[in-house]
């Protein structure tokens, strides 16, 4: 009999989905309306009351945090131990990947390139073609390929003189990827439907195996995943996906929205239930929420609401630049803190780009308030991470070229690029790899002998080590490795102080191979490199250390917190200027900003800038049109006035003026925020020579070194003394002459 209340523990939606029967199901779930609670406890209901093996389920989502989370809640259901398939489409590819490689002609150690790897390698390719390997051309080449692999199994066309250089590139690149024993991301996506598309009886057996799918965020799925989870179902139908059609933000990635627009398509005669009831956020956040959202077209179509009474209107506050902004969210997280109302971990701010975090930061940074920024350099892209992690991945797969070339003189053996290209040349001549060549024994030719006996020791290491990776636990062998080298005592010769942090995240990185050996203890030293090579930048985060944590928009789905700060939101940056002349893409930056604000449980603060530095200029910026779509009532609006005649860090603020919209034109000689709706306005403008002294509200004193325009379009340079040179638009700068001094 089943521990488990069915009535007591869900609301009447909630139920009907969990307790559904068979064939194709349709949770359409809002933001913090239990869809993981769904999964998981019809995942129970199938063990309990269907009598379903957990080794006939299939559960899928899209990070590892997710995947992990829902594992811990299904143990706590059924109990720990539940083995299955449960994890991320990548993860669960690449498991089917590995158990059928042998019966399709693939070796199962393979090596899975991540984006640092696949880079690396095109850049060889490119200088192997007589290409000069610049970023834009990496970048067209990378965007190229996945399109081949994934544009629903049409070749696009390529449409410049650099996509035409990429088709000629990809098979080239696709080849070396397969001789090297490795794939790519879109690789674990892809070969395993085109192996099920060549072999209808492997796909029936896995089909068979499968019973019951259940697919979390299915708003997400590209056409490759929907067609994964379409091939997995085919023999029973039992097809259950939780999604929100109102949160699908990752187009940039592939996801298509028309996936769970069209689900009764794939899967006719699906059963559709919604779930609008809330349990995170207060009525006017979710509110709001509904308002914005509902200006979007392509949608399904649901309200959430809350049983919750009260709580907070939304705050929106303007300034007159970012750096006004970043001082004034620290300064607020900061008095709220100080003053016992909140944990620093209980606040989040959020952005569109990664390059507005710099002023958030530098607030934060100045009033001494703790941060974790997600999305920056993650620990395994860390230089001294990825060389001892090549090795380990030679360790695994011999055949891993890129990995060769890279610890070849990491610690420093005395070979230079030249000894590398006679041994890269002498293996392609032989049709071996790297290693492969090095362990014949055979001369290379161009070779020194001091180089040679280098090279062969090195070989002669992970031959020892390749034999040790069969018995011992990964993070003996490891730590060993690393002494024997002496990688720690490599980079402290070399970088000194900074040679000390990276030999200290050489130990972290033994630390976690022991920590992945307590989580999995029949894991192996393939297993942790597949682990490793899938995580996310979400995966990074710890939501017990107690930091104000700082992330775009992007990275906070999934996620809540009590106090939300959405920063920037302004015409260019939300929605982002790309979106401007698609509709689609200004639907998808809607949605995007519907995620931030329901991510926010008791309060969400929103501002926006009069100007903002971009690209090393001040730059005008304009109220996002999200904005308008917010109910007034919904909204208390507070602005900034100026300090002692002109707008600096310590304006004090208060509301807008009663009766008055944000949009509507200020106040004049009260408001010091101008009307960049408005740009007829007439407006102050200095007169600026060459030499001239200036002082600026937040860089302090410089000298103009250059004029260019006249008038309301008047652009200056100036020298600032604190060592740096900006452009300024003197029309939406707060800038002050400072007296020449005589003898000038």
């Amino acid at each position: 009999m089943t521990p488990i209340d069915w009535d007591k523990d869900l609301n009447p939606e909630q139920r009907e989905a969990v307790l559904f029967g068979d064939g194709p199901l349709l949770v359409l779930a809002g933001a913090g309306s239990g869809k993981t609670r769904v999964l998981t406890y019809r995942y129970a209901h199938l063990v309990y009351e269907r009598e379903v093996y957990p080794s006939r389920m299939l559960a899928v989502t899209f990070t590892n945090k997710a995947a992990a989370e829902m594992r811990a809640r299904i143990e706590k259901q059924i109990g720990e131990g539940v083995g299955g398939w449960i994890g991320t489409f990548h993860s669960i590819s690449s498991r089917i990947l590995r158990q059928v490689a042998p019966r399709v002609g693939f070796d199962p150690h393979f090596t899975i390139f991540d984006a640092d790897d696949q880079r690396s390698l095109i850049k060889s390719i490119c200088r192997d073609h007589g290409l000069d390997p610049t970023s834009e051309r990496i970048g067209r080449v990378r965007a190229y390929v996945s399109r081949l692999k994934t544009d629903r199994g049409n070749i696009p066309e390529p449409e410049s003189p650099m996509e035409e250089e990429a088709a000629r590139i990809e098979p080239v690149y696709t080849q070396t990827l397969r001789r090297m024993n490795a794939f790519d991301f879109d690789d674990l996506l892809v070969v395993p439907i085109e192996i099920f598309q060549e072999d209808p009886h492997l796909l029936e057996e896995y089909a068979s195996r499968f019973r019951y799918l259940l697919v979390d965020e299915y708003q997400d799925t590209n056409w490759v995943q929907n067609e994964l989870v379409r091939m997995l179902s085919s023999v029973h139908g039992n097809v259950a996906a939780v999604g929100d059609d109102d949160q699908s933000i990752y187009r940039w990635r592939g996801a298509d929205v028309k996936n769970i627009l069209d689900f009764e398509e794939t899967f006719p005669n699906a059963h559709v239930i919604r779930l609008e009831q809330n349990y995170r956020s207060t009525k006017p956040i979710l509110d709001a929420a509904s308002a914005v959202i509902e200006n979007n077209v392509s949608r399904r179509g649901k309200r959430l609401w809350t049983d919750k009474p009260g709580g907070d209107l939304l705050t929106l506050q303007r300034f007159f630049t970012d750096r006004e902004e970043g001082m004034s969210i620290a300064r607020d997280i900061q008095r709220r803190v100080r003053m016992n109302m909140n944990r620093f971990s209980d606040f989040a701010v959020f952005y569109r780009t990664n390059a507005q975090s710099r002023s958030l930061e530098d607030g934060l940074r100045l009033h001494a308030v703790p941060y974790r920024l997600i999305g920056g350099l993650r620990f395994y892209e860390r230089k001294e991470v990825k060389d001892l992690l090549a090795y380990l991945r030679l360790l695994a797969n011999e055949a891993d070229d890129l990995s060769f070339a890279r610890i070849l003189n990491v610690p420093a053996r005395g070979v230079g690029a030249k000894s590398r290209e006679h041994l890269v040349a002498h293996a392609k001549e032989r049709g071996q790899s790297l290693l492969e060549a090095v362990r014949s024994g055979a001369p290379v030719p161009g070779l020194t002998s001091r180089a040679a006996g280098r090279i062969g020791e090195l070989g002669a290491l992970l031959g020892r080590y390749s034999e040790r990776a069969r018995d011992e636990a990964p993070h003996d062998l490891v730590r060993d490795l690393a002494e024997e080298i002496g990688l720690v005592r490599f980079y402290e010769s070399k970088e000194g102080e900074k040679g000390l942090l990276r030999g200290e995240n050489i130990d972290e990185l033994i630390a976690a191979l022991a920590d992945f050996e307590r989580r999995k203890p029949s894991g192996n030293l393939v297993d942790f490199l597949a682990e490793v090579s899938l995580l996310t930048d979400i995966d990074s985060w710890d939501e017990g250390q107690e930091a104000v944590t700082l992330m775009t928009l992007h990275n906070s789905k999934g996620l809540e917190f009590p106090r939300v700060y959405i920063a920037g939101a302004e015409e260019g940056l939300l929605p982002h200027a790309r979106s401007m002349m698609d509709e689609s893409q200004l639907e998808e930056e809607r949605r995007l900003f519907y995620v931030g604000l329901t991510r926010a449980m008791e309060k969400v603060t929103l501002s926006h800038v009069g100007s903002r530095l971009r690209y090393g200029e001040i730059a005008p910026a304009i109220p996002s049109r999200f904005l308008k779509e917010i109910p007034e009532e919904l909204l208390e609006k507070i602005g900034a006035l100026p300090s002692a005649g002109r707008g600096g860090i310590g304006a004090a603020a208060r509301p807008y003026s009663s009766g008055r919209s944000l949009f509507d034109e200020p106040e004049p000689a009260h408001d010091a925020f101008p009307d960049y709706e408005n740009e007829s306005q007439e407006q102050p403008v200095f007169r600026f020579e060459a030499g001239d002294g200036i002082r600026h509200a937040s860089w302090g004193d410089g000298r103009v070194t250059r004029v260019e325009g006249s008038g309301m379009d008047t652009k200056i340079t100036v020298e600032f003394r604190a060592g740096f040179t900006k452009k300024i638009m003197v029309r939406y700068a707060s800038l002050e002459h400072l007296p020449r001094k005589r003898g000038r």
